[in-house]
């Protein structure tokens, strides 16, 4: 199991709120040797890693020698192509990669658009022809392989199994139809959960929704025959014409989905 670079506050402190600016108490990258006589791979005066951050805010954190960028904390913020090339600059600045010929980098972030993937893959096949090659591990922090790490800080006296726990909201899919004059059936079955082991717990409806969910009356909480939530629904709107609708979702580990759609309903 690889070590996960121990992060000093002001890296704890990205993971929480991330400004993307300079300015954020962490000094700025200083290769070689700094005012004080402290070499850019020692410790400042809190006794936290000064690898620090560059103006971009591009390099987060080390594991070992290896660079670390960690993404934004929102989750719907995947990392662009963008990042990934500001990220391999920042990277080809360090004395390790000048020196010793590191070329090695990690991306620790919620989801990664195609086109960084596209741009990882660039630099990786830069090795067969440039020395400017650089090669990037793209890490989910959902993912399986991260999760491993936690569990196995684990101790006698702290038991970490269930401590980094992700709770993704229900995939809502809807399809309907119309089936009378101003009458529709929906059906909600086709949703996707997203939390590994989870059910679904309840779906209410909205069919006047009007930017704020408000279950419509009888249309929340309803159980089937067997007591479970009931995925269809049937409704008669009260006049012809576009309708925004909305559906939400929850299961029984906290994930709740929206769905929101306009019917031109006749």
């Amino acid at each position: 199991m690889a070590n996960w670079p121990t992060l000093g506050e002001p890296e704890r402190a990205e993971m929480g709120k991330k400004t993307g600016k300079s300015g954020t108490g962490v000094p700025p990258v200083n290769h070689g040797r700094d005012s004080h006589g402290t070499s850019d791979h020692g410790r400042d005066s809190h006794g936290t890693s000064d690898h620090g951050r560059d103006g971009h805010a591009t390099i987060h954190g080390y594991k070992g020698a290896v660079p670390v960028w960690v993404g934004e904390p929102n989750q719907k913020k995947a990392v662009t192509a963008a990042d990934v090339q500001a990220f391999a600059n920042a990277m080809r600045k360090t004395l390790r990669y000048k020196q010793d010929n590191l070329r090695d980098g990690i991306m620790l972030a919620w989801a990664f658009r195609p086109d960084a993937v596209e741009a990882a893959e660039r630099l990786r096949r830069l090795e067969q022809t440039d020395l400017n090659f650089i090669r990037l591990d793209m890490i989910r922090i959902d993912s399986p392989r991260f999760r491993e790490h936690v569990t196995a800080l684990s101790t006698e006296k702290a038991d970490y199994e269930n401590f980094l726990t992700f709770v993704q909201p229900p995939r809502v899919e809807v399809g309907y139809k119309r089936i009378a004059p101003r009458t529709y059936k929906f059906d909600v079955s086709e949703t996707v959960v997203m939390n590994a082991g989870a059910k679904i717990i309840n779906v209410q409806w909205d069919f006047d929704y009007r930017k704020r969910f408000s279950s419509t009356p009888g249309y929340s909480f309803v159980r089937g025959s067997n007591k479970e939530p009931e995925l269809r629904a049937q409704y008669e709107f009260p006049s012809t014409g576009k309708q925004r609708i909305a559906c939400k979702v929850q299961d029984d580990m906290g994930g709740e989905g929206l769905w929101t759609a306009e019917v031109d309903v006749k």
